[in-house]
């Protein structure tokens, strides 16, 4: 296993996996999106094994039902070792615009059984569009976990985003002359931010889409907490010490000290050792917003 996480917290995450053998950390110096994260993570599968089947699968996802989920990934192992790169299909259970979309298409048997061509990527959709993709029944969230094997994955790499390729190969140079921290930096450095479903996904053709029949949620906006806890009468969400007086509608997250809401509707409060977050419900997918601003500024960039 291959952990891809910030540098800023390696040191923490390795902590966390310190009763786990085997799991390599790799911390990125900058974040440049998951293009080149998993250019660098298929790479260094790649030199163990050159054909090897990999799983991308994001830490901050909450999957359900390990029996279905195990099956799931075994349809599409099996794709991927004909040379498709498979994407996880969710079926949309409501008009969410904070995700992006595959519009399914035929079956492909040829593949194994349950995997299905893809015709398009669909980008994060305004409310109206969503709210039409939900209706027709042929659009599935993009759920961001992919298999591939790493030398078809690489070889798209090479041919739809030559530059990148370019710097995993200075990348390879790099760690016979330098450290492996050095070497890493400057491939941050130079190589441009880009989404890989956009820098490469959404230009293939051989891509193949397995339908998820296992409960699948994102965690990454503080609102996904309502889908996976209970509410109070007034429709609040909390977790930790919270209490919540003439309050509707609000989620409140502490994981340390105490969070007292009075009189506040719509919103997000999160406390945490050292930052405290206070915002709308309707921007809670918009906080990384703050993580930029923090880092622009130099006197608060030590609260990312």
């Amino acid at each position: 296993m291959l952990v891809i996480t910030s540098s800023r917290i390696e040191r923490r995450v390795k902590h966390v996996l310190r009763g786990f053998g085997g799991i390599r950390v790799v911390g990125e110096p900058f974040g440049r999106n998951t293009a080149p994260a998993l250019a660098l993570a298929s790479f260094l599968i790649s030199r163990r094994s050159p054909d090897a089947v990999c799983a991308v699968l994001p830490s901050d996802h909450l999957v359900g039902k390990r029996a279905e989920f195990l099956l799931n990934l075994k349809q599409a192992v099996g794709a991927a070792r004909r040379g498709s790169l498979v994407v996880f299909g969710v079926k949309p259970t409501r008009a969410e615009t904070g995700y992006g979309y595959v519009h399914v298409g035929c079956a492909a048997p040829e593949l194994g059984p349950g995997v299905f061509r893809v015709r398009r990527f669909v980008e994060k959709p305004g409310r109206a569009a969503a709210e039409r993709l939900l209706r027709d029944g042929r659009h599935y969230w993009n759920s961001g976990m992919f298999v591939w094997r790493v030398d078809v994955f690489l070889e798209g790499v090479k041919r739809h985003m030559p530059a990148l390729h370019g710097e995993l190969a200075r990348f390879e140079r790099n760690l016979s002359r330098k450290t492996r921290r050095g070497a890493l930096r400057e491939f941050y450095s130079r190589v441009s931010p880009e989404s890989v479903d956009y820098g490469l996904l959404e230009k293939s053709r051989n891509i193949a889409m397995v339908k998820a029949g296992f409960p699948w949620d994102d965690l990454g906006s503080w609102t996904s907490l309502e889908r996976i806890r209970g509410k109070d009468r007034n429709g609040n969400v909390s977790q930790g010490a919270a209490v919540a007086l003439d309050s509707t509608d609000c989620v409140l997250y502490s994981g340390q000290g105490l969070i007292a809401a009075l009189g506040v509707r719509d919103v997000v409060i999160v406390r945490t050792e050292d930052v405290t977050l206070v915002c709308s419900r309707a921007m809670a997918q918009e906080v990384r917003r703050i993580s930029r601003a923090l880092s622009a500024s130099g006197r608060l960039k030590k609260y990312l």
